[in-house]
Formats: C-alpha cells, structure tokens, sequence
C-alpha cells in the first residue's frame, strides 16, 4: 500500500533542493567573482607603473661606497658643471641705474666722504739743510730730484759752509762751494745714458808767519787760497741682466789754485781725463762673475815755480774674479798690469788685491784683504787733502802693499 504523500511535504521538498543548489553555486563561484571583482577595482584605480619610470630628484649629492647595484635611473651623483665663457662682458650698473634702484627712504642718507685716491712719491723731490752757528757760520746742504718719465731723471746737489774764522790772533775765515748735476736716460731696455757736470768755489786763510825779522819776504797781512774748478763726464751701460753687461765712461777735471801770499805765494793748475771700459759676465757655478777690462787716467800740470807743464799717466789692464760660497764667504780678487809714467820715472807694476769675508753669524763677521798697487795724488787730491799747502807739488807715483785684518 502506498504511502499518501500531500502536496505541502512537495513544496517543502523542492524548496529545500533550490536552497542547496543556491548555496553550493555561491560557494563555487564567490572566490572568482570576488577576485575579478577586485581586478576591476585595480585596473580602475591604480593604473600600471613601470617601476623603471620612477626619478629620485636632489639638490645635493649622495655617495654610497657600499652600493653595488645598478644606480636608481635619474639620480646622478656628480652633476654637470657648466663652463663660463672667459670672453663674457661684465655687467656694469651706470650711475643712473644705480640710483633708480635705490629706495626712497634711503635718499635721505648723508653723503659719503670724498674718494682718497692712493698717490704715489711726487715726480719732484727736493731736500734741503739750512743753518747758522757760532762765528757767523753758515752752511747749507741741497739735494734734489726731478722724474721726467720712468726712463730718464735729472738730479743735483749743493754743499756750502763759510765762516768768518773762531781765531782771536788772526784771520781765519774760509768757504767750501761745490754743486754737482746729472741727468740719465734709458735708451732702452738693456741700455742705459748718464752725463753729469759739477763746478767748484773754495778759499782758505793761510797762517801768518812770525820772526820775519830773519828772513826777508814780504807777505801781506792775511794771505789767502783759492780754489777754482770744474768737471764734466759720461758713461753708457749696457746690461741684459744685472750681472751680464759691460760699461764705458769718460770724464774730464780742471782745477786751479792761486795763493795770494807775497813772496811765497804763486798757483797751480791742472787738466785731468780718464776713460775705462768693462766686461762683465757669470761663470758656470752660482754666485760666480768675471770681470775684464782697461783704464787710463792722465793728466798734466803747471806749477808757477817751474817752467812748463808736467803730465804723468796711469794705465791699467786686468781681470777680476767675485765668488759667493755657500751664501757665507764672500771671495774677491784683481790681478792687473799697469804701467806708470810720471816727470821722474816710468815703470810698469803688477797690480794683486785679495779680500775674503766670513759671516759666523748674523752680526758677527771676519775679513781680510791685501792690496799693492801705483797709485798718484792729483794736484787737487793733495790741496783737499791739506788746505795749507803751497804750490810746490810735483807730482810723482808710489808703490804701496797694505794688508788687514778685521772682525
């Protein structure tokens, strides 16, 4: 006998079967749909980046000594250094730009002081002493200097001192006057011109002689010396550097004495001119130079006790050798010949001249040197060197060897 099924137990049995195939359909295709659900929402949102397009940028410079993978693309760690054109033209603000970019308010500011400009020495330099002493003696010492240009100057001195004598028993007044003026020019860069000329003006009181009564001369009271002379000269240099060169000169002297003295008074006179020329040069060792050259020097004389004149002459040819060792021994030598001819005598001599100087320390130093050579005073040189003498001078050449010892 079959079972009576109602149609309420059928609807329940076919309700249950459509909720079983539901959940098993939601259980198979929810983990897809939710996944391509989320694809969707990514493709959308974030677009796709290639991680090559990324660029890193700074403004400084980052070193990394560990790394050793490829460097992130973009990121250069030294950056190009751009090269300025050395033909650029400056950018200069004119006075007008300048003050139109000043603010108002700062117009009301004072002015500044005027621009000291940094000057130099004048062209002209002039030096001067000016005095008075005792016994109405005046002196005065002038000195000056006049630049034309950077290549050539003019220049002269002046030297005067009088008085009217410190004696009680007698007149003892006298004067010395000497001017001297040069003038030098560059011709160019290694050659060099210089003329120069000087004048003379001097007197002396003599000494009064006494117990006349024995000899019978006549001098009159105050018996006086004069001096009277001149000189002019030249010289070129030519030097391409300050050892290696050479150099000429020539000068010329004129001096005159008159004694105003009676009996024993009487004058002098004399004409002077020399001339040299020298070679300079380096030697191969450091601080070593050789010089070579000739001189003359001659002269002639008239004494008022003599008739005619008297001339003497001096010529000299020779070499020298100048030598620094180790920056402390300074070491010079000469060796010449001259030959001397005077009224008495004519003969030729060697001329030897040594020095040697030590520096032990800063301040503390020791030489040596040892000269012999002819040597003659003019008629000049011996009335400077003794204003009393008379005009008896004749003039002779003397031989003589000196050596010293300093420290």
């Amino acid at each position: 006998m079959q079972p009576k099924i109602h149609h309420s137990d059928r609807h329940m049995n076919r309700s249950g079967l459509t909720l079983f195939l539901l959940t098993f359909g939601l259980l198979c295709f929810a983990p897809a749909l939710f996944a391509q659900e989320q694809g969707g929402t990514q493709e959308n949102l974030l677009p796709e980046i290639d991680p090559q397009d990324i660029e890193i940028r700074s403004e400084f410079t980052a070193r990394f000594p560990g790394l050793r993978r490829q460097p992130i693309l973009g990121f250069n760690p030294e950056p190009s250094i751009y090269q300025v054109d050395p033909d650029r033209q400056p950018f200069m603000e004119s006075q007008e730009q300048v003050v139109a970019n000043v603010p108002i308010t700062n117009l009301t500011r004072p002015a500044a002081p005027p621009y000291q400009q940094l000057n130099y020495s004048p062209d002209s330099d002039l030096f001067g002493r000016i005095g008075v002493g005792s016994f109405v003696s005046p002196e005065m010492e002038i000195w000056g200097i006049n630049r034309f240009s950077e290549n050539s100057y003019a220049s002269g001195k002046l030297d005067y001192h009088s008085s009217n004598g410190h004696l009680d028993s007698q007149n003892s007044s006298f004067r010395y006057f000497n001017a001297d003026a040069d003038y030098a020019t560059k011709i160019n860069r290694k050659t060099s011109f210089k003329v120069k000329a000087g004048t003379e003006n001097s007197f002396n009181r003599m000494f009064r002689l006494n117990n006349l009564e024995t000899i019978p001369l006549e001098i009159p009271a105050g018996p006086r010396k004069k001096y009277t002379g001149y000189n002019a000269g030249i010289s070129l240099d030519h030097y391409t550097n300050s050892v290696a060169g050479w150099n000429a000169d020539a000068g010329y002297r004129w001096f005159n004495m008159d004694m105003n003295a009676g009996d024993i008074g009487g004058s002098a006179s004399e004409s002077v001119f020399n001339v040299s020329l020298e070679k300079e040069w380096a030697g191969n060792q450091l601080h070593e130079t050789f010089v070579l050259g000739a001189s003359g020097k001659g002269g002639s004389y008239n004494l008022s006790t003599q008739n005619g004149g008297q001339g003497w002459m001096t010529i000299r040819g020779g070499g020298e050798y100048h030598r620094l060792l180790d920056y402390s021994t300074q070491l010079d030598g000469e060796l010449a010949i001259v030959y001397a001819s005077n009224e008495f005598e004519n003969k030729v001599y060697p001329a030897l001249s040594l020095k040697a100087k030590h520096w032990l320390q800063n301040k503390l130093t020791v030489s040596a040197s040892l000269n012999a050579r002819p040597k003659l005073h003019t008629v000049e040189q011996f009335h400077q060197l003794n204003r009393f003498l008379n005009h008896r001078t004749p003039l002779r050449h003397t031989y003589t060897i000196r050596s010293r010892w300093r420290d």
